[in-house]
């Protein structure tokens, strides 16, 4: 009778831990599917921020480039004014009328009129480099962040295999730090269409 009912005790645990193990598949099943939705989105938000960002560099690099080039051209139009001068003013050098000279002398040698034109600097070798800094700084701030789960979630599951009595509480698997991790994926839009993050990267509001 004793052995009997030892029997029942025995089979009794079999099917608890049975139906733990397969609540754990399905708790698995279910995290895994979790997990992959927030890394999906996570990617996702990284190729968004990468787009602005050299959306942005290009608009700048644009803006930039047809500053420059505009003010070539009225250095262009300088020039040819200015080599103009020069040539008159060696004809009437020639001349040996010398009321004529100083007649026309005076309005050649005059500065041409011209607007201010606007001080630039282009330099040849654009350089981003607080973009960059906040591009490896996000970069390395998510590759911590997912290093410190990946430890937290193995340690949690090695955790959970340490006695029989685990599986009959229900043993479950929890993808931690989820909310952390949607909460750096840049989804958040600000006034100008572009991602918050990228916005506070170009200061463009």
């Amino acid at each position: 009778m004793e052995i009997e009912l030892r029997i029942q005790k025995k089979l009794k645990e079999v099917d608890e831990l049975k139906q733990a193990v397969e609540s754990l598949k399905i708790s698995a099943q279910r995290d895994i599917k979790e997990s992959e939705k927030i890394f999906t989105k996570l990617i996702e938000s990284i190729e968004k921020i990468q787009s602005e960002v050299i959306e942005l560099i290009g608009a700048n690099e644009k803006a930039s480039v047809n500053q420059a080039e505009e003010l070539m051209k009225k250095l262009e139009q300088e020039i040819v004014q200015l080599r103009r001068r020069d040539a008159e003013l060696k004809q009437l050098s020639e001349i040996e009328d010398h009321i004529h000279y100083l007649q026309n002398f005076k309005s050649l040698c005059a500065p041409p009129e011209a607007g201010v034109l606007p001080s630039i600097t282009v330099n040849s070798d654009i350089s981003f480099g607080a973009v960059m800094k906040a591009v490896c700084e996000l970069k390395d701030n998510i590759e911590n962040f997912c290093e410190k789960e990946l430890v937290s979630i193995t340690k949690t599951a090695g955790d959970g295999l340490k006695n029989r009595s685990d599986f009959k509480n229900g043993l479950k698997l929890v993808v931690r730090g989820a909310v952390h991790l949607s909460s750096v994926s840049g989804d958040i839009e600000g006034p100008s269409g572009y991602s918050m993050w990228t916005q506070l990267l170009f200061g463009v509001y």
